[in-house]
């Protein structure tokens, strides 16, 4: 789960704008589509439903730019663990050695 996590994250953070571009292009064709088509007869409620749709996608990848974001940051002194510290450390050296 930690990998698929800190996939997603790296993935949302270097392609936000792309991904935001996106949704601004689904919204527009969805507007464009309410005024120029109609709803089927059975199916009225479907153009609500497809702005709902688009909503909770928008909500989700907004959720998983600001939860990936804040995860990245480095903790405050004091904050989390042992554990967290000792990684924080070992960051830091490997960033260290790289430069």
């Amino acid at each position: 789960m930690s990998r698929l996590w800190t996939a997603l994250g790296r993935f949302t953070l270097r392609y936000w704008g792309l991904l935001s571009l996106h949704g601004v292009v689904w919204m527009v064709g969805l507007h464009a589509a309410r005024e120029l088509l109609p709803p089927p007869a059975r199916l009225p409620w479907l153009h609500d439903r497809l702005f709902i749709t688009l909503a909770f996608v928008a909500f989700a990848k907004a959720w998983v730019y600001l939860q990936v974001g804040q995860w990245q940051l480095p903790a405050a002194p004091g904050v989390g663990g042992k554990k967290k510290q000792q990684q924080q450390k070992r960051r830091q050296q490997a960033e260290r050695k790289e430069e």
